[in-house]
């Protein structure tokens, strides 16, 4: 699907505005879902404007994997009827890493796996500060310690450390992916 590249007017909706923005960079409404780890569906709730609720920081995300700057996020936060609290300290967080981010190179020429981890720094930054991390629908999760199963005969046992799984959607279905630290023979016979 092709987007606009001129700028929508100032009376354009929320979804006029994001197609300019992902004509800037290059995203499809696809890659977009993907590096703001929204699920894909919901991602196209939001574009259409059935779901009216959005959280501020659902939309924080799609501003930072776009690399908008502090104005143009004020707008389209405003575009769903949000805005930024002064009384809650993770929106001053979040303004922090819309300045971080709009100077920051963002490579989106890459695969799936790659592009969802756009955000990783904001997570990290959030953590460092003491606020929740931002919201992933990648549907990841850390695994630590010894993990248990019948192993199929003819197979090892291993042990994995530090082991990290993922899933994200495509146009073709559900992604996985994983990552260790470790991997380690259990219970090697000579």
């Amino acid at each position: 699907m092709a987007y606009s590249a001129t700028k929508p007017a100032k009376s354009a909706l929320f979804k006029e505005y994001l197609n300019y923005y992902m004509a800037r960079v290059g995203l499809s409404q696809n890659r977009l879902a993907v590096c703001a780890r929204i699920n894909q569906s919901r991602f196209n709730k939001i574009y259409n404007g059935t779901i009216k609720n959005v959280s501020v920081d659902t939309l924080i995300c799609i501003c930072l994997a776009l690399g908008l700057n502090e104005d143009e996020t004020h707008d389209l936060l405003a575009r769903q009827e949000r805005a930024f609290s002064p009384a809650e300290p993770a929106h001053q967080a979040y303004l922090e890493l819309i300045r971080i981010y709009s100077e920051k190179e963002i490579i989106y020429d890459t695969t799936p796996q790659n592009l969802s981890t756009i955000l990783e720094y904001a997570d990290v930054y959030l953590r460092e500060r003491k606020f929740a991390e931002l919201p992933n629908a990648n549907l990841s999760a850390k695994i630590d310690g010894k993990q248990l199963m019948d192993k199929p005969d003819g197979f090892v046992e291993v042990e994995f450390s530090g082991l990290e799984l993922g899933a994200y959607e495509t146009k073709e279905g559900v992604r996985f992916t994983a990552k260790a630290t470790g991997i380690a023979l259990v219970n090697r016979k000579a």
